[in-house]
């Protein structure tokens, strides 16, 4: 009966550590996925306001554009009474590439994104 007993014990006290083992594990495999979950939120948020900001900036550099380029067309009226010679349009081409930067940056880091390697379940 003895024997019976301390073995019960023994299967009691390894079935207490297995679960103590168990909920050590669990606990941080939930502290990782809260970890995780915290970094995507932060990831998306920084998307957004990098978004946010490049908007911005294209906004402003179109309006710079389009000011300058009035600013041209005064000039070039005004200097047209005055030399008659010069040509109907001034010759003058001003380029945006800010948006293809932005969209070959973008890419850059979407194939980076994929290259990356992923975590089933999440």
């Amino acid at each position: 009966m003895r024997k019976v007993l301390l073995k019960c014990k023994l299967q009691l006290e390894e079935t207490v550590n297995e679960k103590n083992r168990f909920s050590r594990l669990k606990r941080a495999v939930a502290e990782s996925e809260k970890a995780l979950s915290d970094t995507i939120e932060a990831i998306f948020t920084s998307l957004s306001q990098v978004t946010a900001s490049f908007d911005s900036a294209a906004t402003i550099t179109n309006r710079v554009l389009q000011h300058h380029q009035r600013r041209i067309d005064v000039y070039w009226r005004s200097a047209m009474r005055h030399l008659p010679d010069l040509p109907a349009l001034p010759n003058v081409t001003f380029t945006n590439n800010s948006e293809q930067e932005f969209a070959k940056h973008y890419e850059q880091v979407v194939q980076r994104a994929e290259k990356a390697p992923s975590y089933p379940g999440i």
